[in-house]
């Protein structure tokens, strides 16, 4: 007999995409999460020097993976998981793909590449922790010939990845704003 019941999350942790153009303040939101942890694929954190910002270098795929591996099996002090920026890891994938096959990237290989940031946000997402990824933006006309502001990430994945957040938000800075 189907049971009717009212849901209680036992742990719930926030995975969240922030997406913008550079110097929006993405990076600075990202700090602000509590017992922060950077992984930074961008050399990016200038706008956060001061803040003596716990950070882990991301060059290959294989670092991330090392910093998933890290937070899910060893004793940390961290709550939250700043990925900074999923569009430069993308790109560290792709470089990495081409280095591999000595060739530019093809049909086969940017299915690879999907897989693989597939994988990536699957296994972020299952991190017991909060987890804020951030991307730069890009520009999108759809069929109807309007723009859209997306992550700037290969084929579908920019919109593929908003089915892995709880929240997705687009930042920008509004010149038209007076205080």
């Amino acid at each position: 007999m189907l049971e009717i019941k009212t849901f209680v999350p036992k742990s719930h942790k926030i995975k969240c995409l922030i997406y913008g153009a550079s110097w929006r303040g993405k990076t600075t939101f990202g700090w602000t999460a509590k017992d922060v942890i950077f992984a930074s694929s961008e050399n990016g954190l200038l706008s956060i020097a001061d803040k003596k910002v716990a950070m882990a270098d991301i060059r290959t795929l294989e670092n991330l993976q090392e910093l998933r591996d890290f937070l899910q099996k060893e004793e940390h002090p961290f709550k939250t998981l700043v990925i900074d920026s999923i569009t430069d890891i993308n790109n560290i994938i792709k470089k990495g793909i081409e280095i591999k096959t000595w060739k530019p990237m093809e049909k086969r290989m940017w299915s690879e590449l999907s897989d693989k940031i597939k994988w990536i946000l699957f296994d972020i997402k299952n991190i017991d922790m909060n987890v804020i990824i951030i991307a730069q933006e890009q520009f999108e006309k759809d069929d109807q010939v309007i723009d859209k502001k997306i992550p700037s990430l290969n084929w579908k994945l920019s919109t593929e990845i908003c089915y892995f957040m709880d929240i997705v938000w687009y930042i920008d800075i509004d010149k038209n704003w007076e205080r």
